[in-house]
């Protein structure tokens, strides 16, 4: 699968369901892909800023993504294209993103 601006892929991560995936790298863009078919088909993409996206996270049940962008964790809702809200950690390094199982 090649990257939508020829920059690298450095995250991806499946929906818990494995019908979407979700990759975001160097361009600041989060791209979200239908996995329904043999080849994977972009859907949408997500961009707020063009901060380095190397972290996400898909909720287990809700179609929400944790997007690691910097020193802040942004929440959207991929099915709304809205973002939810926005974890700053001004003072310290976000290494991972998970979610709680439930």
């Amino acid at each position: 699968m090649k990257s939508q601006s020829d920059r690298s892929i450095d995250t991806l991560a499946f929906s818990a369901d494995g019908q979407f995936l979700a990759t975001g790298g160097q361009d600041g863009a989060v791209h979200i892909w239908s996995c329904l078919t043999e080849s994977p088909q972009l859907i949408q993409t997500l961009q707020e800023d063009r901060v380095w996206v190397d972290r996400l996270a898909w909720h287990p049940t809700e179609p929400e993504l944790a997007i690691k962008v910097g020193r802040s964790v942004q929440v959207w809702n991929a099915a709304t294209q809205a973002q939810v809200t926005t974890l700053a950690f001004a003072t310290s390094s976000v290494l991972d993103i998970a979610w709680h199982p439930r």
